[in-house]
């Protein structure tokens, strides 16, 4: 017998935020989630200031203060999800441009959105990643396809 976390990562995921706010995402595997991660990395250093490039590249890790690990650590978290929703958004409902109409989801409206309302954010990069996360804390990171057989047939 062969066992597995269920998990619902080969279909469109319909994330619901509050505030009658909810996000449709099309499937991505853990190796796009990975090029993410990666590209989130590289745009967050790329976004740290002179001074905050100077004091990491100046202090070992463990003397670094807190607020500078704290500062690339959301700068890291606001690009992981833009770039998760800008390739892989498909809609959302209950976000309005200011006339009333419902806003077109686009990089800037997604920006606007998690820099606005932080509380969607936080809930949105829990339930947005958690599939992911739990594929990790399993320890198998290419766990079979949920339509594949089992050895036993």
């Amino acid at each position: 017998m062969a066992l597995r976390l269920s998990r619902k990562l080969n279909g469109p995921r319909r994330i619901d935020l509050g505030y009658g706010v909810a996000i449709t995402v099309a499937p991505f595997t853990f190796a796009q989630f990975k090029e993410a991660e990666a590209a989130a990395l590289r745009l967050s250093e790329e976004a740290r200031t002179q001074a905050d490039a100077a004091l990491f590249e100046a202090l070992d890790d463990e003397d670094l203060p807190p607020e500078a690990g704290d500062a690339v650590r959301g700068s890291f978290g606001q690009a992981l999800l833009r770039i998760l929703l800008v390739r892989h958004g498909t809609g959302w409902e209950g976000i309005e441009a200011e006339d009333g109409t419902p806003a077109p989801m686009t990089h800037a409206t997604i920006g606007d959105l998690l820099d606005l309302f932080p509380g969607i954010a936080q809930v949105l990069s829990r339930d947005l990643m958690a599939p992911f996360h739990a594929l990790v804390s399993e320890g198998n990171g290419s766990a079979p396809s949920q339509g594949t057989a089992t050895p036993a047939g």
